[in-house]
This record gives structure tokens, C-alpha cells and sequence, in this order.
């Protein structure tokens, strides 16, 4: 009668001992199976460290370059600033220096108005002299011929009066 009870309970040794190997299994492939994603989640953490670092490294290059080329826009700023009040102030100058030069040219002009209206009126003057001088000499000419005239007759008439005496 013992051996009709131990049977049964063999069966459920061996069933009780099959579901916990097949337990111990499962546990195992469980823990295998964690042990597999936290290496996993390791090498990805690793990986995130790494990229978080060159992506910090690279931020903080873009950084200083952008510092360098805020700088280098300043500076060419500055220096455009610079041209261009050079740029004015030569302007200004070439615009002086344009209203000289029509100013000059206003009196040059003035001037050569006034000198010719003095070498017109000179000329006059001198055609008015000259004329003056020439009608002066035929006058001149007029009164020596008078003169010789009356020399003439004068002799005549001292011959005249010498042959009569």
C-alpha cells in the first residue's frame, strides 16, 4: 500500500522537480536575458557619454569661433565705419575744392571781363589819340604849307619890292 502512495508522490517530485528546473530555466534566461540588457544599456550609456562629450567639445569650438567671428564683425565694423567717414571727409574736401575752383574760374572770368573792358577802353583810347595825333599832324602839315606859302609870297614880295627900289 506504501508503494501505491510513494508512486504518485514520485510523479509529483518529479513533476514538482521538472517545473522548477523548468523555473530555474526561466530564471536563468530572465537573468541572462538582464544581464545581456544591462550590458546593452551600459554600451549605450557609454556611447550617450562619448557623443555628449564630442557634442560639448564641438559646441563649446562653435562657441569660440563664433566669439572669434563676432570679434572679426566688430572689428571690420569698425574699420567700414572708418572708410566710410574717410570716404566722406574726402568728399567734402573734392566738394571744397570743386567750389575753389568755380569760385576761381567766376573771378578769373571777372577778371578777363574787367581786363578786356580795360584793353577795349584802352584801345579806344589809343584809336582816339591816334586819330587825334594823325588830324593834329594833317593840321601840322596844313600850317607848314601855310607857312611855305607865305614864305613864298613874302620873298616874292621882297623881290618884288628889292626890284621896284
Amino acid at each position: 500500500h506504501l508503494q501505491g502512495q510513494i508512486s504518485p508522490m514520485r510523479s509529483e517530485r518529479d513533476a514538482a522537480a521538472e517545473e522548477m528546473r523548468k523555473a530555474h530555466s526561466e530564471l536563468w534566461a530572465e537573468r541572462s536575458s538582464r544581464a545581456s540588457v544591462e550590458r546593452s544599456l551600459e554600451g549605450t550609456r557609454q556611447k550617450l557619454d562619448k557623443v555628449s562629450s564630442e557634442l560639448a567639445t564641438s559646441l563649446r569650438q562653435q562657441l569660440k569661433a563664433e566669439a572669434r567671428s563676432q570679434v572679426s564683425v566688430q572689428q571690420l565694423t569698425g574699420e567700414l565705419r572708418e572708410a566710410v567717414a574717410q570716404r566722406d571727409a574726402a568728399l567734402d574736401a573734392r566738394e571744397e575744392a570743386m567750389d575753389a575752383r568755380s569760385s576761381a574760374f567766376q573771378e578769373a572770368g571777372a577778371a578777363a571781363r574787367s581786363w578786356g573792358l580795360e584793353a577795349s577802353e584802352a584801345s579806344k583810347s589809343a584809336d582816339f589819340l591816334r586819330s587825334t595825333v594823325e588830324g593834329k599832324q594833317q593840321l601840322l602839315n596844313a600850317e607848314r604849307q601855310e607857312v611855305l606859302r607865305l614864305q613864298a609870297a613874302l620873298e616874292e614880295c621882297s623881290s618884288t619890292n628889292a626890284s621896284r627900289a
